[in-house]
């Protein structure tokens, strides 16, 4: 009883606000209702009966031009995310901070993939999560006050969180210049780093020590993917494996080096079946809807964190969940510009 008493007293505000959010979320029903959508109009008379009511209406409503649709979802995104470090019990702050920080780091590697590819801050807005540090504000600011990735990379990390991540960083950069090997660099350091508070979080939580080892494998299966898309060896790809997950590297290299093509190696991940996803990602060559339909499949494996209370998984799963709603409806989105088959696209949020 003095158990449930101090966990009453530490996350009551917490998990009132928490279901009080929840209810919010699009419903299965509604989420369909988005997929069958014929057109971009379409899709906005659903949205703008949901939570993101009010972030279309600050774009223009049902009159928003289709390239302020992602600043809407985004910006719903950013608040949520805000609301919850500030409602996260003070000594567990830190925690979500941490669990957080992976979308501080999104904002980073998306700002020096523009860089490196000479574009403005415009032609990334409406992608970035405006939270935290790394506003928009900021990597506006950013972007036109540095003219190398050296150069954006040291204003990043001055009085960062993330120094010895972007120090990190650096230095692959200045080795081979390569982004995508400092963007996974980056993600590679992040997720070991969380890992080390492994242990703390299967104290404090089960299913959300469960979810972050899961999201490890699946960054791993992602990199296989793209290793085996630009026909790169394992021996090469082994430098970017991320420790501490479920799938070890000789599993992942067994995975790798047996299978001839992407559908090959799809086949063999048991782990995340996959293989719905291979029609949609031949038409558009985004990586994003396995991730999606990964993430929902490790949610689903974590089936009790969508009915925790009282509980720092409560938090966590919330966030979990948004992330993959935020993204399942940019994905539809993209989705109309290929007139994908309505029953793949179905497979994505079943």
């Amino acid at each position: 009883m003095g158990t449930g008493y101090s966990s009453a007293v530490l996350y009551g505000y917490s998990n009132t606000y928490i279901k009080a959010i929840e209810s919010k979320l699009i419903s299965k029903s509604t989420m369909q209702s988005l997929v069958n959508a014929k057109d971009i109009p379409s899709i906005l008379s659903i949205l703008i009966n949901t939570d993101y009511k009010k972030n279309l209406e600050d774009f223009g409503g049902l009159n928003i031009k289709s390239g302020l649709i992602d600043f809407a979802l985004n910006k719903n995104f950013g608040e949520k995310i805000n609301k919850l470090i500030n409602i996260t019990p003070l000594t567990k702050k830190n925690l979500m901070r941490q669990l957080t920080g992976k979308w501080d780091l999104y904002n980073i590697k998306l700002t020096l993939e523009a860089k490196d590819q000479n574009k403005d801050f415009e032609s990334i807005s409406k992608y970035l999560i405006n939270y935290g540090v790394y506003d928009s504000l900021f990597i506006k600011q950013a972007i036109q006050e540095t003219t190398t990735i050296e150069d954006l990379l040291s204003k990043f990390m001055i009085n960062s969180p993330y120094k010895n991540i972007l120090q990190k960083a650096l230095e692959i950069y200045k080795k081979n210049r390569n982004i995508l090997e400092v963007n996974i660099e980056i993600d590679k350091i992040y997720y070991e780093n969380l890992s080390k508070l492994l242990f703390k979080i299967n104290t404090i939580d089960y299913n959300v020590y469960s979810i972050i080892k899961k999201e490890i494998d699946l960054k791993n299966i992602i990199n296989l993917i793209r290793a085996k898309k630009y026909n790169m060896n394992f021996n090469y790809l082994e430098n970017f494996i991320i420790k501490n997950g479920n799938i070890n590297k000789d599993k992942l290299r067994n995975i790798f080096e047996n299978s001839k093509d992407i559908q090959d190696l799809i086949s063999q991940i048991k782990m995340f079946d996959l293989k719905s996803q291979l029609e949609i990602y031949s038409k558009t060559n985004d990586l994003l809807y396995f991730e999606i339909k990964a993430k929902s499949i490790i949610l689903e494996s974590s089936s009790k964190l969508k009915y925790s209370v009282l509980s720092f998984g409560s938090i966590f799963g919330y966030l979990y969940l948004k992330e993959i709603e935020v993204s399942t409806i940019r994905l539809l989105l993209k989705a109309v510009q290929y007139d994908l088959n309505k029953g793949e696209l179905l497979m994505l949020v079943q």
